[in-house]
Order: C-alpha cells, then sequence, then structure tokens
C-alpha cells in the first residue's frame, strides 16, 4: 500500500471518530440539562405543611404515617390536637386492652378494636346508652404498639375532614365545630337562623348537607 493510500484511509477514519465524540458530548450535555431541570423542580416543591381549623400547625406532621396507598394517623396522638382524648380498652369497661380503644369528646364517644371496620359511636346526650355502628374504609391497624386509622376515616371516628392539597404540598383538618361556625354565615345569607344544635344534624356536614332552624323549624339542604 502506497503513502497516498494510507493518508485516504485515515482520512476517512478521523470523520467518524470525530462524529462519534461530538455525539457522546451531545449526550452527556443533554443528560446534564435533564438532571439540572429536575433539580430546579426539586427545589420549587413547596415544603409539607400541616394546619388545622386554617391555623397553621406543622407539629403533626410527623404523626402520619404511609403504607402503600393508604395515609394512616395514631388514634391516641392525634386526638388531643382536635379537642378529644383517648385511651386504652372499652368505654366504660374496666379494662387497658392495647387492642382496643375509644376517643371521646364532649358530645360522643367512639370505640375502635383492632384489625376492625366497624367502629361504635355513642351521642352522650342519650341517657339510653343506644350505641350506633359505623364501617370505616380500612380496618384499625397497629404500628410499633399503637393504633392507627386511615386519615379517610377521621370523619366517622372524630368528626374531623381531612384534606390534603397536592399543589401547595399542605394538609388540612377542619373540626365538627369549626365547620359549623363556618357555615353559619352562610346560613344566615339565605334567612335560616342557624345550624341545628342537634349534634347528628351538625354531623350532616360531612355528607354535604346542613340541616338549619329557622322559626323553631328544621330543614335541610345542599351545601
Amino acid at each position: 500500500m502506497s503513502l497516498l493510500d494510507e493518508n485516504y484511509f485515515e482520512k476517512e477514519k478521523n470523520p467518524k471518530k470525530a462524529r462519534m465524540i461530538v455525539l457522546v458530548f451531545i449526550i452527556l450535555i443533554v443528560v446534564a440539562m435533564i438532571v439540572i431541570i429536575a433539580m430546579l423542580f426539586a427545589l420549587k416543591e413547596e415544603p409539607l405543611t400541616a394546619n388545622i381549623d386554617g391555623t397553621q400547625n406543622n407539629a403533626i406532621i410527623s404523626l402520619f404515617k404511609e403504607e402503600g396507598d393508604i395515609t394512616y394517623v395514631p388514634v391516641k396522638k392525634i386526638a388531643s390536637y382536635i379537642g378529644y382524648e383517648a385511651y386504652n380498652g372499652e368505654y366504660q369497661a374496666k379494662s387497658e386492652e392495647l387492642s382496643k380503644c375509644y376517643v371521646i369528646s364532649e358530645k360522643e364517644v367512639v370505640n375502635l378494636k383492632l384489625d376492625s371496620t366497624r367502629i361504635y359511636a355513642l351521642d352522650l346526650s342519650d341517657t339510653d346508652g343506644n350505641y350506633q355502628y359505623f364501617d370505616t374504609k380500612t380496618p384499625v391497624k397497629a404500628f410499633d404498639g399503637e393504633l392507627y386509622i386511615d386519615v379517610r376515616d377521621m370523619t366517622k371516628v372524630f368528626n374531623t375532614l381531612y384534606e390534603y392539597n397536592q399543589e401547595t404540598n399542605q394538609i388540612k383538618l377542619y373540626t365538627l365545630p369549626y365547620l359549623v361556625q363556618t357555615y353559619n354565615s352562610k346560613v344566615l345569607s339565605y334567612n335560616y337562623e342557624a345550624i341545628d344544635e342537634n349534634f347528628y344534624n351538625q354531623k350532616a356536614i360531612f355528607d354535604d348537607m346542613l340541616v338549619v332552624t329557622r322559626n323553631k323549624k328544621v330543614r335541610s339542604y345542599k351545601c
């Protein structure tokens, strides 16, 4: 092979090598840009915050526990934040069973049991002591020796609405007394006196209903 032929083949190899180098360089730049964009989005993500009845309370953030696609909250620990007390065992029973607990407010007691979806609620104004039962979405679970409930069941256990706003990355809890107070201004605009004082009528709020009074008559309408 002549020297001329060798130079020809060398020239053929160099452009291919150069193109390969340029291609690798472009790929590295694209990957770097994707990483930078992802980091910028991560930096822009709002930190998780929480509030109860419109007041920020980030102390409750650590209470929530995720398992799969369900978020749980510890019964006894969340109770004190939303106007409840919580105890082991059953209401009015001399028991400290860790597999059972009850929560109590000024108006209601609710009994819960590990692995059960059925809860028993007692209106404290009912002198006959007649319990009502409700079924929750998810069975009561235990983590580290504590009983937890699905946050979606907070309305039935604690008469408290749980919401999570993904855009603002914020947990919001609304208790029944707060919702009654908030909606009272709405019913006044419809020429009603107020939301009915009966506890179970007030709980209709969680079913998007308002039970109101006017001229001592009880009426109901959609929220």
